[in-house]
């Protein structure tokens, strides 16, 4: 079994997915040095990766106004009076290119082995995998790179009866980390694979640093604010019991790029330039704020008047302005002037909406996805056609996607192949034949997408179940017993047809011109009240007879 976990760490070398040390070069590197700057702190990632990508995710989330700069000559005072006027121009724009490519996500496939193939599809949807890679494409978009962290969850509290039914065999569990919770040092033979990471956790006022090698597991934890701490930060100090030999033998971290790496590990992203725009437009729209209040509340000076004067304005009442004592000396007159400035409203929303704009224009995004600018009357196609720069996106970005997708199922089987002892798992990562298979792109609406899939499912290319599962988002057992009722439904129509004798718009109540609007109650409902008034008709008849005999 050692042997095999050692042939799984070899291909991952080989293959340059991060995952084992490489054994080219492998000399050089100092964990040592590693175990330093983590028990400073990792000054050198704060410096400024961390705080940029904390300052990244601040602006996704909306959390802003701590980035609010001081404008020249302003107080502390004018700076908190301001008024806020805040946009979420990040999380727009992040999720607006993140939109298409995990919706729906692809079908994955082992077709090494059908058990593994099983395993992992259970483990992908007890995981919610669709939704944590969609996470991954958002925080790779903001921050350059996201991480994946596969944990086994062999714990008595995992394995029990009542969770094992929610785990399923040997269950894993995947975290979804964004950039500011990781460190990486690379392969000195290969700067795009690390041989070292180190997971950052906070929790309760400290922050836990966790070393991962292929072979041990250091783990470091700061005081709490205000106990030990120096002038470069808080000392992270050893914990012995959360520390040991790595039980996977292997990195259990798979990463998700923005750009897939060929020459460095750090991929550049979009998301620090958003968020710079996004900082220009929150202070260009709190100063517009702030020049319409100032401008609404007119600041009054007042001449010539004696320095003991406290003026009390009030709306519609009558003030007197005192005079010098000298005024006849100096001929000066008091007055009272409000001091009011002309400032350009509309042009300087015409300056954001423009910067606005070019942003979108920069980042990819249509016009007309972020500002609802289309066409309410357009058809299906034309909807799709708005948004081709999207979808081409998402298109580009499937085959870099399709490689993390692959990384991932790997150290999936390679940690619980591992961990629970299972060689098939182990054999698999050598050879997985993992495909991912990506939709096309569905037009939304209209009768476009009628014509669409009355032809594929013509031409045999799908079926009425996947055409049912695609358009109300549902699965593959949920479409067909859809399909059940809908033919147990057409099967008591014809018997209603047959029993009673009535054809489909007198059994739907819709003879004699009623639209089928019109139609009220139950099937032949109305057919029946005709019978009923005919009888009572013909019996009214009879009784008329009856009493022209008699007389």
């Amino acid at each position: 079994m050692s042997r095999m976990i050692e042939q799984v760490g070899e291909f991952f070398s080989r293959a340059g997915v991060p995952m084992l040390k490489s054994p080219v070069m492998g000399a050089t590197r100092d964990i040592d040095a590693i175990i330093k700057e983590v028990e400073k702190g990792l000054p050198n990632e704060h410096n400024p990766r961390i705080d940029d990508a904390l300052r990244n995710l601040n602006y996704y989330d909306a959390n802003t106004e701590q980035y609010l700069r001081y404008r020249d000559a302003e107080s502390v005072w004018d700076h908190d009076q301001k008024p806020r006027r805040m946009v979420n121009l990040t999380r727009q724009c992040v999720n607006t290119l993140c939109k298409h490519l995990y919706n729906p996500g692809p079908v994955r496939r082992v077709d090494a082995s059908e058990q593994v193939d099983q395993w992992y599809q259970g483990v992908c949807m007890r995981n919610h995998i669709n939704a944590k890679f969609k996470r991954a494409d958002r925080l790779s978009t903001l921050n350059d790179v996201a991480m994946f962290q596969v944990a086994a969850a062999g714990t008595e509290e995992y394995m029990s009866p009542i969770r094992s039914n929610v785990y399923g065999p040997a269950p894993l569990i995947i975290h979804v980390r964004g950039s500011h919770e990781f460190a990486v040092w690379t392969d000195p033979a290969d700067p795009t694979v690390p041989w070292c990471v180190c997971t950052i956790t906070v929790q309760d006022e400290t922050k836990t640093f966790q070393v991962w090698t292929a072979s041990e597991i250091y783990t470091y934890r700061t005081h709490k604010l205000g106990v030990k701490q120096t002038s470069g930060g808080r000392v992270a100090f050893f914990v012995q019991e959360e520390s040991g030999e790595n039980p996977y033998g292997v990195l259990p971290f798979s990463f998700f790029h923005y750009e897939l790496p060929t020459d460095k590990f750090w991929t550049p992203s979009p998301g620090s330039e958003i968020a710079k725009a996004n900082e220009q437009i929150n202070l260009d729209m709190c100063d517009i704020a702030n020049s319409v209040s100032i401008y609404r509340n007119a600041v009054w000076l007042a001449y010539n008047v004696r320095s003991d004067w406290n003026p009390v304005f009030r709306p519609g009442g009558i003030m007197h302005v005192p005079g010098q004592p000298n005024q006849t000396q100096t001929g000066l007159d008091p007055r009272v002037e409000p001091k009011q400035s002309q400032i350009d409203i509309a042009g300087s929303w015409e300056d954001v909406n423009n910067f606005l704009s070019i942003v979108y224009e920069q980042a990819g995004i249509p016009e007309s996805e972020v500002r609802m600018k289309q066409n309410a009357s357009a058809s299906g196609v034309a909807i799709l056609s708005e948004q081709i720069p999207l979808t081409d996106r998402s298109k580009e970005r499937r085959l870099m996607a399709s490689v993390y997708e692959d990384n991932l199922m790997r150290v999936c089987c390679a940690v619980a192949g591992s961990y629970y002892n299972i060689k098939e798992l182990l054999r698999v990562v050598l050879d997985p034949q993992f495909t991912c298979l990506w939709p096309e792109e569905q037009i939304p609406i209209g009768p476009d997408r009628d014509q669409s899939d009355e032809w594929n499912v013509a031409n045999g290319y799908a079926s009425e179940v996947s055409v049912l599962m695609k358009r109300r988002g549902i699965s593959r057992d949920e479409a067909m017993a859809e399909l059940e009722r809908v033919l147990d439904d057409k099967k008591w129509y014809e018997e209603q047809k047959k029993e009673r004798g009535l054809d489909q718009a007198t059994l739907f109540g819709m003879n004699n011109g009623t639209s089928e609007e019109e139609g009220e109650g139950e099937p032949g409902e109305e057919a029946i009240d005709q019978a009923g008034e005919e009888e009572e008709t013909g019996e009214e008849e009879e009784t008329e007879e009856e009493t022209e005999e008699e007389e």
